[in-house]
């Protein structure tokens, strides 16, 4: 019998199982006794042997794969339970007996679907009696009645073996071949336990010699009519009473069928005795719901400002944060962002417009019958547009500080411009920093932080405990709205008296805020009958989180395994599958961890996800990125940002931090101001027509690149 290595089988069967399958099945390679398939988790597991043919792998799969199409999770737990109540027998025993009878049904069913499995199975199941993986097939005669059913459809159809059934016996294997639902199975194990359980432990050779004779008289007795059928009752007659006492307690006995546990013994000796492998100690980890008190709303956040202020009554500083935000740039900005969105929702409406005649009479046109037949009525038809939402999740990260209020001003041009729009919105700022609201006592010992992640502790995927803060949303009134613009405006202010820090920045763990964003999303676009619903991730350096195994998970010699590498996630929503290990080895990112709860927000939702990173160079920094390409037509130099495709996202822009820079008052930064004043000096200077063409074009460049996130993002509201 040829044999491959077990390492190329590895790669292959995971394709052949997902491609059987038409899912993303969870493949996984395991040092365990057989193959198996859980109907809950929708995960495969295949053993791993030293040696083995690609057959047996492929019958395997298949097998297990049939399980993975007919077999249904919840009925199969319920039908165990049903079949042990309808016949007095355990649970275990229910689980052999219903266990044959789908065997025989899903393979049956999955060479029928893929008919180049046939000679697997035959291949497989030869070499599984040639090995004796049933025992030696002398003891198939006389192994009990379940045992030769499962024997026969398993040896029999492929291996041409021979399984002897009396004439009684006989009459289940049509029943067995014509099974289609599960609740034929099930109707189908009641009846065979009663039929075992009336017959006790008798074999088909110990009522009579010759199995064929029984068959042969069956068929007499059908054909000779009554004779046959009184000679017939003679017999069983006779047999009855000759039975001892001892004998006739047997019957009411029900057999345990051994089979299938001789064949899982046999596999287990053939597995791997490697003490690695290229897929040992992998985790499956399934991604937990929206933690509680994730989310800090707007009015948690104005509530607790309020409190801060009132503590400080002598802080001048602080008594001025809830001053207006007015920066001419910004209202400017927004006015235009908005006065154009309304023209290209102008246009797109009569683009979706359409003129009908009905068969009404227009009084009006009567007058012009004479020279036109066009005396009708219209009615102007128009096609439903699409109703855009956006949520914006801001790094609050520490290497945020230097253009933090830049940024914010950037926010304030976007959401005026939605607010003016009729753009449902949320702002949320994204950090590991636990938020503790500032009249929190905490003379009891407790602490919010260690609360928060002892709620991660539960879950078996670590991940970095982070808050979600609210600061701006669509369904502030005004007075909230304006508020909320000041105090996010000066949040470095409320931040140095704060009692506990809480507005403090921290790490970047994008990852987390991506999971924790989903459920937010579903109700956000739902609440706001969205069709088309965007999520901005506003920041200026890479992920500081990811996927991780909890501390408590260990190899197998003992040690602690912390690295991401060998978890496949899990997303019960969707029930999709990502081994992590196999996309670091095709995926160009930066982030695999980032990648997955990006694939898990589009899937879920719809979200079309854009990403803005905000950098420093003065070259194009698209090669600095791994994985981002720059996109025709851009020129760093001149826009202050580029275009990139980043494999995750949708779209993906870098954008020049110096280029939107800010003082506190909104005045523009130096850097900025620098870039303003020599375009505007070229623009004085220049001396041909040619050189004014090119002075006015980098000046209205300049003059756009101060708002250019805010435009940026703005603009993918409109596709």
């Amino acid at each position: 019998m040829s044999t491959t290595p077990h390492q190329p089988i590895v790669r292959n069967k995971s394709t052949l199982a997902k491609l059987l399958a038409s899912e993303n099945i969870t493949i996984l390679h395991e040092k365990i006794p057989t193959a198996m398939f859980n109907l809950k988790t929708r995960t495969l597991f295949l053993p791993l042997w030293e040696t083995a043919s690609e057959s047996t792998y492929d019958m395997l799969v298949g097998h297990e794969v049939g399980h993975a199409l007919w077999t249904p999770a919840k009925e199969w737990v319920d039908g165990m339970d049903s079949i042990a109540k309808q016949t007095g027998c355990s649970t275990e025993q229910a689980k052999s007996y219903l266990n044959i009878v789908e065997d025989a049904r899903i393979e049956r069913l999955i060479k029928n679907k893929f008919q180049g499995l046939k000679r697997d199975f035959y291949l497989a199941y030869e070499y599984f009696v040639a090995q004796e993986f049933f025992g030696k097939p002398s003891t198939f005669p006389t192994a009990c009645f379940a045992d030769r059913l499962n024997l026969h459809f398993k040896l029999g159809i492929h291996s041409n073996v021979v399984i002897p059934f009396s004439s009684a016996e006989s009459q289940f294997i049509p029943l067995m071949e014509r099974t289609q639902s599960f609740q034929n199975v099930v109707d189908l194990a009641v009846k065979l336990i009663k039929f075992c359980k009336s017959q006790g432990q008798n074999h088909p050779v110990e009522m009579e010699n010759d199995p064929s004779a029984e068959q042969q008289a069956g068929e007499g007795e059908e054909g000779e009519g009554e004779e046959g059928e009184s000679s017939s009752k003679e017999s069983s007659e006779s047999k009855v009473s000759r039975q001892k006492p001892q004998q006739q307690h047997q019957q009411q006995e029900l057999p345990t069928p051994s089979t299938n546990k001789m064949m899982e013994q046999a596999i287990e000796k053939m597995a791997s005795t490697a003490k690695t492998s290229p897929m040992d100690n992998h985790y499956l980890c399934t991604l937990p719901p929206k933690h509680p008190n994730v989310i800090v709303t707007y009015n948690m956040i104005l509530k607790d400002v309020d409190l801060i202020i009132a503590s400080r009554p002598n802080h001048l500083e602080l008594q001025k944060v809830l001053t207006p935000i007015k920066v001419k740039d910004y209202t400017d900005a927004s006015r235009t962002m908005s006065q154009a969105f309304a023209r290209k929702q102008a246009a797109d409406l009569f683009h979706r417009s359409s003129v009908a005649k009905t068969g009404a009479l227009d009084t009006l046109r009567m007058n012009s019958y004479r020279w036109s037949d066009d005396v009708f009525r219209r009615t102007v038809k128009i096609a439903k547009g699409k109703n855009h939402g956006i949520i914006i999740l801001l790094d609050w990260s520490g290497s945020m500080q230097g253009i933090m209020r830049s940024t914010i001003g950037q926010l304030i041009i976007l959401t005026d411009f939605c607010r003016r729009s009729g753009i449902p919105f949320e702002v949320f700022a994204f950090s590991d920093h636990i938020w503790t609201p500032n009249d929190f006592n905490n003379s009891s010992g407790e602490d919010l932080t260690n609360r928060v992640e002892k709620q991660y502790e539960k879950d078996n995927v670590k991940m970095h405990p982070i808050q979600l803060l609210n600061w701006l949303s669509s369904k502030m009134t005004n007075a909230e709205y304006e508020k909320g613009k000041s105090i996010l405006w000066n949040w470095s202010e409320i931040d140095n008296c704060a009692k506990h820090n809480q507005y403090g920045l921290s790490g970047t763990p994008t990852t987390s805020a991506l999971v924790e964003i989903v459920e937010t999303i579903e109700e956000f676009k739902a609440k706001n009958n969205l069709q088309s619903t965007h999520l901005v991730v506003l920041t200026d350096g890479d992920s500081c989180d990811g996927f991780y195994l909890p501390s408590d998970r260990k190899n197998s010699d003992g040690s602690h395994r912390h690295r991401h590498s060998n978890i496949i996630i899990s997303d019960p929503a969707t029930g999709l599958k990502y081994n992590m290990e196999e996309l670091d080895k095709t995926l160009a990112v930066q982030s695999t961890s980032v990648w997955i709860a990006c694939d898990i927000i589009r899937k879920r939702t719809g979200t079309a996800i854009h990403w803005i990173k905000l950098h420093w160079s003065k070259g194009s920094p698209a090669h600095q990125i791994k994985g981002a390409t720059e996109l025709p037509n851009c020129n760093w130099k001149r826009d202050g940002f580029i275009r990139c495709a980043v494999d995750g996202f949708d779209t993906a822009i870098i954008v020049d931090q110096n280029r939107i820079a800010r003082f506190q008052n909104g005045e523009i930064a130096h850097s900025a101001q620098s870039m303003l004043n020599t375009v505007s000096d070229n623009l004085n200077t220049a001396k041909s027509k040619t050189e004014l063409q090119k002075a006015f074009i980098a000046n209205q460049s300049a003059i756009g690149s101060l708002k250019s996130v805010a435009t940026l993002i703005g603009e993918t509201l409109g596709s």
